[in-house]
């Protein structure tokens, strides 16, 4: 209930007076033991998931396939779609980013991939299986026709249809010149953002960063209008001044002073999921430091200005150092900066990318807010470069340098890269005003295999998800295995995806 993506689904769905919808969710821990030897339940009704038509599934990470193979398996819904046919079991059909990259690992899972925009893609899939349970087809019925009728269609790509894809395939995206922007449809304090009122402001990116999927799958920079943005806000009111303001570049609003007046004359604690650190104004910057957290995420990279550039990002660094000072000077208190590990190998860099660069730039930048505030705290997060289909990085992989090239396929690549992690954390063990995110970067190889991956996740488990808690390090023992790693690259080739604006 922290994802505005599910918040969005729930309420569309929920605006057809057809649809009765329900939640669902993965158990945890405590309640595993439960679901494995009864089912899993619907949280409105604890109706069995088996009893529903339609699963649909909002994924943004790629590692969520296996927790839909979880889901499904501890449901007793089988995980090949050719098993489910004519047999009464629920329809499955899965949105969100994750579709916009590699979809193969489930191409043998799920009925229907919705790789368009929820506007689009909603109104024809519940428009088509209202019609054809209309028809008196019954559940089964109306999902094979379902299928049939959208398998050719722009925005969808069924299982089936896929697995019969050549790789000159294309398939047509919508991308609409109007959106429907997200807000949250339920308000709780048992999520990560306790009471707070998502609203998305924008969507689409200006700068396109190369290794990005979101400049490059979700089309032109469009934002709400700032009226509208007020007006949703100003619905929130009466139960909450906690807002969140969503999208891949808020700062780049072109309302968002009147945005923020807004907000401040309201007395309300806001925070921004993104921000470029050259285009916030100072009194965002002043909004920003007034709330709780008294916080600012900034995307700097790479220590070195010219590759910064070349990703999509003309900011040098001693400009990056200026915001910095600017940002801690207004009354920020923590500031997390992101770097990316690997893109020095990618770029054919010469020099020290962790000990030497990073760390370095890292002193600067502590500096630098310190200038502007002793108090401010540095939070570092260091992720390995990870090729996500879609974007320019993966698309021009055959022009990649044969060093790089050669040391991505490794399968060590992660392991190499967590080492210069480690460089890097030890030369700050001793600071007070640095700390680092804890980071899993078993997370990061489970997501490459993924990434690469064109064979069905469910050739990998059996037993595994009903006798025990599946964890990322039992995960990987599968996935990694000598027997099953040259498989995981059979040959076979996603189609390409045209975007075009309706």
């Amino acid at each position: 209930m922290s994802s505005l993506s599910f918040h969005f689904l729930y309420s569309a769905l929920n605006s057809y007076s057809d649809l009765s919808v329900e939640r669902c969710y993965l158990p945890g821990r405590e309640t595993l033991e439960l679901a494995v030897t009864k089912y899993i339940p619907s949280f409105e009704s604890a109706t069995p998931l088996t009893n529903f038509d339609i699963l649909a599934f909002s994924v943004s990470y790629e590692i969520d396939f296996i927790n839909i193979l979880r889901i499904l398996k501890l449901a007793r819904i089988p995980l090949r779609s050719s098993e489910r046919k004519d047999s009464g079991f629920p329809l499955v059909v899965v949105g969100g980013a994750a579709c916009f990259q590699n979809i193969l690992p489930l191409s043998e899972t799920v009925d229907i991939f919705c790789v368009g925009e929820g506007e689009k893609t909603i109104p024809e899939l519940v428009g088509s299986y209202i019609g054809n349970s209309s028809r008196g087809a019954g559940a089964s019925g109306a999902a094979a026709l379902t299928i049939a009728d959208l398998q050719t269609k722009d925005n969808f790509i069924c299982g089936e249809r896929l697995l019969d894809m050549r790789s000159e395939s294309v398939v047509r995206c919508a991308v609409s010149s109007a959106p429907r922007f997200a807000r949250s449809a339920i308000l709780t304090s048992d999520t990560e953002f306790s009471n707070m009122a998502l609203i998305e402001i924008q969507r689409g990116c200006l700068r396109r960063c190369r290794f990005c999927m979101v400049g490059n799958c979700y089309g032109n920079f469009r934002a709400m209008p700032g009226e509208e943005v007020m007006k949703t806000a100003a619905e929130f009111l009466p139960y909450t001044k906690k807002f969140g303001l969503m999208g891949p570049a808020v700062s780049a609003h072109p309302q968002i002073e009147s945005i923020q007046n807004f907000f401040a004359s309201n007395g309300c604690d806001v925070s921004m999921s993104s921000v470029y650190v050259d285009e916030l104004p100072d009194s965002t910057l002043r909004m920003l430091s007034s709330g709780a957290s008294r916080n600012a995420t900034f995307g700097i990279e790479t220590p070195d200005g010219d590759i910064r550039s070349r990703l999509g990002k003309r900011l040098s660094n001693q400009s990056v150092l200026s915001h910095v000072t600017r940002a801690s000077a207004s009354g920020m208190r923590s500031l997390k900066l992101y770097f990316i590990l690997g893109l020095y190998d990618y770029y054919g860099r010469d020099g020290n990318e962790e000990a030497g660069d990073t760390s370095r730039f890292i002193e600067e930048c502590l500096d630098a807010a310190c200038a502007g505030c002793r108090e401010t705290k540095l939070k570092i997060s260091v992720n390995p470069l990870i090729i996500k289909p879609r974007t320019p990085f993966f698309e021009q992989s055959g022009s990649w340098l044969p060093d790089f090239a050669s040391l991505y396929s490794d399968p060590e690549y992660v392991g190499i890269m967590q080492e210069r992690y480690k460089t890097i954390l030890s030369a700050f063990r001793q600071s007070r005003n640095v700390e680092f995110s804890e980071k899993s970067f078993d997370e990061a190889v489970l997501m490459k295999i993924i990434n690469e991956c064109r064979i069905p996740l469910f050739d990998f488990f059996d037993d595994l998800f009903y006798n025990q808690n599946c964890n990322l390090r039992r995960v990987l023992k599968i996935m990694e295995s000598p027997k099953t790693r040259p498989s995981v690259r059979a040959e076979k080739k996603l189609p390409s995806l045209e975007f075009y604006y309706e």
